[in-house]
Order: structure tokens, then C-alpha cells, then sequence
């Protein structure tokens, strides 16, 4: 089990370590889950005080949060276990690590099971949610019920699978005396009805949400989220596929030869978990932009424009300075200028003053049009404005 001490040589790389990406994905996983767990509660918790949405938790709500309460159990004890020295070959792990290791892996084995069976009912849940049974054809009602007696079969089938793998529980540990069956078997076993039950969560709603009253491009949006989101298909094809290329290998070294197997059940659960949690956030997405980035962007928005007016009437005032001032530039014209520039009719009624000022006087008068009379000036009905203009020469 542990590296041999007789001077023995080992194979080569069996200093190899798989675990660091591992615990990287680990790591990470526990924060997107929580991330995802904390948003969806906080939108239904906004839900509840808008008028118009359901207000209350649901089934779909608490089988998610068991789910995650799991899947964060079964992180954390992976990350123990990569400390221990998974991820490593098992004849480099210390013997009494490889005790821990794999009897953390049976209890780890339950946790699984746990959380993947309660993330699918909580999207079968969420289907029955948003497409209520009173509402809906029987034929999606029994599709959905089907499925969960499925997911309740291959939860119980595989835990009591897990249980009777050895003829007796303490021959998980392959030191003791005993007969196990081989755990890809048992692998394989579980990830086939996993598949089948994620292709038929990712294919009930599908007539249902086509049949629905909006454009195609919008159905097609809606399509893609639930395609998109649901990617968990994709993960248990991969565990299937992974388990089918293990092999015996994961009999003889079981904590390194496992470990490609980890990403599969790392990322399997929180893929659902994410897919279900998105339609839930929603509420919660229009709520910080009702309250916080439409106000946000209209201010920026006033902001700027209130600039370019300002930047435009500040170019307009300038123009018009501009202009008056070429315009005064343009009417100064000397006397004898104005004298052989004007015509012979024009000059007669031009009174050019001898200095630099003038002074002049203007009247004009206007009358009323009453009935067919004539026109007529009077004193009476006429209106009469006399004004005194003075007129200043420009200095230059």
C-alpha cells in the first residue's frame, strides 16, 4: 500500500498527483453553489412583496436547498481526502491515510446519491411549478410523475447497491478478508438511469414551452435557457463514459484511477442546481434593475445630455458672436463707399448723417376694416405709434 521500503523500485511517475485541479474545482464549486443557493432564496424572499408573484416557498425551493446542503458536505470531504492523498497512487499514500480515504469514499458514496436524487426532483418540482398540473394535459402530468418514481427507484436502487456491494460492510477495506463486486460495475450502474432520468427532465417541457403564446425568437430564448442551464446530460454522459474507460484500474489503485471521476461527480449536481436556480433569480434581477440600474442609467444619461446641450449652446454662442461680429464689420462702409456703391434711385431716400450720430423719427399708423366702409384715418379708431430711434455710430 505504502512505498516500499526494501529498496524495491517503483513504476514510473508514481509520484504523479491528480489532486490539485481537483481542489481547485472543489473550491470553486462550493462558491457557485452558495452564490446560486443564497440568490434564489433572496428572490423569493423579493417575490413575496410584489404584488403578482407567488409568495411562498415551494417543494422545488427545499428539495434545492437539501441538495446543497449535501453537495457542501460531500465537497469538504473531498478536499479532505485529496489532504490525505487522493489523487495520488495508493502504494505512495501513508497506509493509515488510505484507511481514512476509503472509508470517507463509502460515506461519500451516500452523500451523492443524496444530493443528485433531491437536485432532480427539485427540477421536476420546478416543472410542475411553473406548468401547474390543473393547467396542463395529462400526458405532461404523467411524464412528470413517471420521472419522479424513476429518480425514486434509482435513488433507492443504488443505495441499497452501495450497501450490499460487499457481502459484509467491513470489506470496503480491500486489506480485509471478503468478496466485493467490482466498483465500476456499480458506477455504471449508476450513471445509465442517471442519464435516461436527466434526458427525460430536459425533455418534458419542450412541447409545453413551444405551445406557449410568444414569438419564436423568444420560445428559442426559452428553449436555450432550459438546454443550456440543464447541462447536466452532458456531465453524466461523461461520468458514464469515464467509468466505462476505467476499468478494472479502479480496483488496484483506487485513489489515483478514481480521481478523473471526481470532476464528474464535482460538477454534476451544481450543473443542476445552477439550471434550476437561474429561472428563480430572475425576480430578483428585476428588482436590482427596477430599484438600481434604470435609475442609474438615467441619471448618466441626463448627465450627458445635460453636457452635449451645454457643449452645443456654448459652439451656437460662439457662432453668433461670430456672425455679428463679421456683420458690423461688413456694414462699416465710408461715404464715399456707400456713395458709389448706391444706386441713383436709392441715394435720394439715404440720409447720411455729416456725423457720428443721428437722430430720426418714425410714425406709423394703422386702421380698422369695419363692415364694407371704407378706409379711414381717425383719431378715434386709428391706432397711432410714434417711437424716437437714435442711432449711435460704431466706435470702430
Amino acid at each position: 500500500m505504502s512505498a516500499p521500503t526494501d529498496g524495491t523500485e517503483l513504476p514510473p511517475g508514481s509520484f504523479d498527483d491528480r489532486s490539485p485541479p481537483l481542489v481547485a474545482l472543489c473550491i470553486a464549486m462550493i462558491v457557485v453553489i452558495l452564490v446560486m443557493i443564497v440568490l434564489r432564496f433572496a428572490s423569493r424572499l423579493i417575490a413575496e412583496s410584489s404584488p403578482g408573484h407567488f409568495k411562498s416557498l415551494w417543494w422545488d425551493d427545499w428539495t434545492a436547498l437539501v441538495s446543497t446542503v449535501f453537495m457542501l458536505v460531500q465537497l469538504v470531504m473531498s478536499l479532505v481526502m485529496f489532504d490525505l492523498g487522493s489523487g495520488k497512487h495508493i502504494w505512495v499514500v501513508p497506509p493509515e491515510n488510505v484507511v481514512k480515504i476509503l472509508r470517507m469514499l463509502f460515506a461519500v458514496y451516500f452523500i451523492y446519491d443524496i444530493h443528485l436524487a433531491m437536485a432532480k426532483a427539485s427540477a421536476l418540482f420546478f416543472l410542475a411549478r411553473i406548468f401547474p398540473p390543473n393547467v396542463s394535459p395529462p400526458w405532461f402530468n404523467n411524464a412528470v410523475i413517471i420521472t419522479h418514481a424513476a429518480n425514486a427507484a434509482w435513488f433507492i436502487g443504488i443505495v441499497l447497491g452501495t450497501i450490499f456491494q460487499c457481502k459484509s460492510l467491513r470489506n470496503w477495506h480491500p486489506m480485509l478478508p471478503g468478496k466485493c463486486t467490482d466498483a465500476s460495475v456499480l458506477f455504471m450502474g449508476s450513471a445509465i438511469p442517471s442519464v435516461v432520468i436527466d434526458l427525460a427532465i430536459l425533455l418534458i417541457p419542450m412541447p409545453k414551452i413551444w405551445g406557449l403564446k410568444m414569438t419564436p425568437w423568444r420560445k428559442m430564448a426559452v428553449i436555450g435557457i432550459f438546454t443550456i442551464g440543464y447541462c447536466s446530460i452532458v456531465v453524466s454522459l461523461g461520468r458514464l463514459v469515464t467509468v466505462i474507460k476505467m476499468g478494472d484500474g479502479i480496483t488496484r489503485d483506487i485513489t489515483y484511477e478514481a480521481a478523473p471521476t471526481f470532476y464528474w461527480f464535482t460538477i454534476e449536481t451544481p450543473a443542476i442546481l445552477i439550471s434550476i436556480c437561474i429561472p428563480a433569480i430572475l425576480s430578483l434581477c428585476r428588482f436590482l434593475d427596477a430599484l438600481y440600474f434604470k435609475p442609474l442609467a438615467s441619471r448618466i444619461s441626463s448627465a450627458w445630455s445635460s453636457q452635449s446641450r451645454g457643449t452645443l449652446m456654448t459652439e451656437q454662442y460662439d457662432n453668433a458672436v461670430s456672425s455679428r461680429m463679421a456683420s458690423s464689420k461688413s456694414k462699416y462702409v465710408t461715404d464715399s463707399e456707400l456713395n458709389t456703391s448706391a444706386p441713383n434711385e436709392s441715394q435720394s431716400r439715404i440720409c447720411l448723417p455729416s456725423q457720428q450720430h443721428g437722430h430720426y423719427s418714425v410714425e406709423v399708423s394703422g386702421w380698422e376694416m369695419q363692415g364694407q366702409s371704407p378706409r379711414r384715418q381717425s383719431t378715434n379708431d386709428a391706432i397711432r405709434v410714434q417711437q424716437d430711434v437714435e442711432v449711435r455710430a460704431s466706435p470702430w
